[in-house]
């Protein structure tokens, strides 16, 4: 076992102290030799490798980042899509029955302007197909307004 003044270095002198001192004695202290400039070279080209392949990395995952956000953002423009193609196609069937109503009135209005041309009483006018089909009598407010155009002298 050593003395704590052979640790010291108090009584042992320089060798003493240089020989339990904490110091590695391995030549990399200040007194000693170098690391040498390759090796210094070598770890800073490591460590410039290493902050490329991080960098290269940070770019991939900023990459995918914006990929998935665009992903996103198609699937959701699909879904509106999707909403807008079953809003247009019940849209498009309230038109075709819009223009099927309408052409049946169409109708309707021609056989009546032919009827009072012909000087025929409105009472005396056959029910329309469509009216036959739905088993209803017409509106009195019809009648009445065409009661009205023949006495006017059918004009509308």
């Amino acid at each position: 076992m050593a003395k704590l003044s052979d640790i010291f270095g108090r009584k042992g002198g320089a060798a003493g102290a240089d020989k339990f001192a904490g110091r590695p004695q391995n030549g990399n202290s200040n007194g000693g030799d170098h690391i040498s400039i390759e090796n210094l070279s070598d770890v800073g080209s490591r460590m410039g490798e290493e902050n490329e392949v991080l960098r290269n990395l940070l770019t991939d995952t900023g990459r995918k980042i914006s990929e998935l956000d665009d992903l996103k953002r198609v699937e959701d423009l699909n879904s509106a899509l999707q909403r807008e193609r079953m809003e247009r196609a019940v849209v498009e069937g309230a038109l075709e029955a819009a223009r099927k109503d309408n052409s049946r009135l169409q109708s309707e209005v021609a056989a009546l302007r032919s009827t009072l041309r012909r000087g025929a009483p409105l009472d005396d006018m056959p029910v329309p197909p469509a009216e036959a089909a739905n088993d209803e009598a017409p509106p009195k407010g019809k009648r009445a307004k065409s009661t009205e155009l023949s006495e006017a002298g059918g004009k509308a």
